[in-house]
C-alpha cells in the first residue's frame, strides 16, 4: 500500500512537471524562438560526446598502473576514447537508425510548415 502511495505521488509529480515544462517551453518558444532554438541545438551538440555510442572508459591510475577507486570500491572515470566503428552489420544498422530518425524529423517539420500554411 505504501509503495502505491509513492507510485502516485511520483506519477503526479511528473505528469505536473511535464505539463508545466510543455507549457513555459511553448510560451518561450512564441517569444523568444530564435534564441531558445539555438540554446536547444547547443544543449544537443554539446551531448554528443556523453551519447555517442562507440567510446572505450579510460580509468584514473596510479603511478605504479593499478586503478584508483572512488568510495564503493567502484573505477573512476577520467575520460573516454571516442572512435569511429569498423564497417560491419551492427554499424550499417545504427546509421541506418540514425538516418530514419533524421527523416522522421524532417517529416514532421515539413508537414508542421505545411499545415500552418494550409491554416493561413
Amino acid at each position: 500500500m505504501r509503495m502505491l502511495k509513492v507510485l502516485g505521488v511520483f506519477t503526479f509529480g511528473s505528469i505536473t512537471g511535464l505539463v508545466t515544462f510543455s507549457h513555459l517551453l511553448n510560451y518561450i518558444l512564441k517569444h523568444y524562438k530564435n534564441i531558445t532554438l539555438a540554446t536547444i541545438v547547443g544543449f544537443i551538440i554539446g551531448s554528443l560526446g556523453v551519447v555517442w555510442p562507440w567510446k572505450e572508459t579510460i580509468y584514473k591510475t596510479n603511478d605504479n598502473g593499478s586503478y584508483i577507486l572512488d568510495s564503493t570500491g567502484k573505477q573512476i572515470v577520467k575520460n573516454y576514447q571516442r572512435f569511429f566503428p569498423e564497417a560491419s552489420t551492427e554499424t550499417y544498422i545504427a546509421i541506418a537508425y540514425i538516418a530514419l530518425g533524421i527523416l522522421i524529423v524532417l517529416g514532421l517539420e515539413w508537414y508542421g510548415q505545411r499545415t500552418r500554411q494550409i491554416k493561413i
